[in-house]
C-alpha cells in the first residue's frame, strides 16, 4: 500500500487495522507507512456495518465524492499478486474519468471479477527457454518470533529447494505434505492462544485468523492443480503408450517451472505478511 501511494500521490490510501493499537504500530514498524495512512478502530462500535473485510479478501475502494467505486475488489486470498491489478484497472479509470469527464461512471457499478488462465493459455509463457527464466531460489524465512514455526519454516523451505532443483512430482507432494504439517500445528497454535480472533465467530470477515488460513487454502491449491495436471496428463501418456511405460512417464513427469515460481512467491509472501503477525500473541517457545 505504501508502494501504491508513492506512485499515486492524487490517491488516499488508508490502512485501516481492526485488530488493535498495538498491531497498527506493528504494521508501521513492517512497512514504514509515510505516504499512505495507518490508522486502527479503537472499539467495535466503530466497525463498518454491511460492508468490509480485512484488506487480503478485497479493498473498498470510494471516489472523491465518498461514493463507493467497489465495497470489495478482487481477493489476494484467491487470486494473489493479480488481485492488485484489478485495484490499479479501477483506480486507472476513476481517474481518467475525473481527468477529461468522457467516461460514463456508476458509483454502484460493479467490479469485474479477474479471469483466471488456463492452462492452454498459459502454455507459450512455459515454454520459454530456461536462461530467458528468472532464477527461482528460496530463502529461509525470517523468525516470526515462535521457534516450533521457524523449525517448519526452515523444513518447508529445504523441502521447496529440492523442488526447485529437480522438478519432480515426487518433490512436489514432499512440499505438499511439509505445507499441510506445518498449516495445521500452525493453525492448532493460533486457536490455543485465540490469535486473530479464532475462537470467536467464524463468519467475521474482520477475522484475522479466518483470512489466515484461507491463504493456507490458496497455497495448497495451487500445488493440487499442478499434482492433479501433472496426473492427467501421465495418465494420457500411459494409456496411449501402454502400461509397461507407464511408471517410467510418471517418473520422468516434470513440474511446470511457473507454477514452482508461484509457489515460492506464495510461501515467501505468506510467511512474511502472515506468519509476522502471531509473534506477538503467541510465545516463543510455544509447542
Amino acid at each position: 500500500m505504501e508502494s501504491w501511494a508513492q506512485k499515486r500521490p492524487n490517491v488516499q490510501y488508508l490502512c485501516v487495522c481492526v485488530d488493535s493499537q498495538g498491531v497498527a504500530f506493528q504494521f508501521q514498524q513492517m512497512f514504514g507507512f509515510q505516504h499512505a495512512k495507518n490508522c486502527w478502530i479503537p472499539d467495535r462500535r466503530y466497525f463498518p456495518v454491511g460492508y468490509g473485510q480485512l484488506g487480503c479478501s478485497g479493498f473498498v475502494i470510494s471516489d472523491e465524492d465518498g461514493l463507493f467505486v467497489s465495497r470489495k475488489t478482487t481477493s489476494y486470498l484467491n487470486y494473489g499478486e493479480k488481485a492488485f491489478d484489478d485495484v490499479d484497472d479501477i483506480l486507472d479509470k476513476l481517474l481518467e474519468k475525473k481527468k477529461d469527464n468522457k467516461e460514463n461512471y456508476s458509483p454502484t457499478s460493479s467490479v469485474t471479477p479477474l479471469k483466471t488462465e488456463n492452462r492452454e493459455e498459459k502454455a507459450p509463457k512455459r515454454q520459454k527457454k530456461e536462461e530467458e527464466e528468472k532464477k527461482m531460489e528460496i530463502e529461509v524465512p525470517k523468525s516470526v518470533g515462535v521457534d516450533s514455526m521457524d523449525e517448519d519454516h526452515e523444513e518447508c523451505a529445504v523441502a521447496i529447494a529440492l523442488l526447485i532443483k529437480t522438478r519432480s512430482v515426487d518433490a512436489l507432494q514432499t512440499v505438499s505434505q511439509q505445507l499441510i504439517h506445518h498449516f495445521n500445528e500452525e493453525e492448532e497454535l493460533m486457536q490455543k492462544h485465540n490469535f486473530g480472533n479464532a475462537n470467536d465467530d467464524p463468519s467475521n470477515e474482520f477475522s484475522a485468523y479466518r483470512n489466515h488460513v484461507k491463504d493456507h487454502k490458496r497455497i495448497l491449491e495451487i500445488i493440487n492443480r499442478e499434482i492433479n495436471a501433472v496426473a492427467l496428463v501421465s495418465s494420457a501418456c500411459c494409456g496411449a503408450k501402454g502400461t509397461s511405460t507407464c511408471e517410467t512417464t510418471k517418473k520422468l513427469a516434470k513440474v511446470d517451472t511457473q507454477v514452482i515460481k508461484e509457489i515460492v512467491e506464495a510461501f515467501s509472501n505468506h510467511t512474511e505478511k502472515y506468519d509476522s503477525l502471531y509473534g506477538h500473541v503467541i510465545p516463543s517457545n510455544a509447542s
